[in-house]
């Protein structure tokens, strides 16, 4: 799991995404396919996204202030996409030691 690490005034954030927050950012109406037909929509919702993981109780009006002053927000914009596919891809990965087997009846 890769994290981003952002300082906004006194405070520091750790920017990461999880299953569980993939799934709720989904709930929410987050699609990746639709990053560039809906960029309004779908940039502040990858952005709010990866503060759920460790920072659930960040008020929306917080995460915007942070986005309105961030430096390079292409480059960030570009990262998140990366981290939140690696959370996706993750759900096809095999298990180390996995004891569960399944067969077609």
């Amino acid at each position: 799991m890769s994290i981003i690490t952002l300082t906004h005034g006194d405070k520091e954030y750790e920017l990461t995404y999880t299953r569980e927050t993939a799934r709720m950012m989904q709930m929410n109406g987050f699609d990746i396919q639709e990053i560039r037909s809906k960029p309004n929509v779908m940039i502040p919702l990858l952005f709010r996204g990866a503060f759920f993981a460790r920072h659930k109780d960040v008020k929306t009006k917080v995460t915007d202030e942070i986005y309105d002053q961030i430096n390079d927000r292409t480059g960030l914009i570009s990262e998140l996409i990366g981290m939140y596919q690696e959370c996706i891809d993750s759900l096809f990965d095999e298990p180390e030691s996995g004891n569960v087997s399944w067969k077609k009846c």
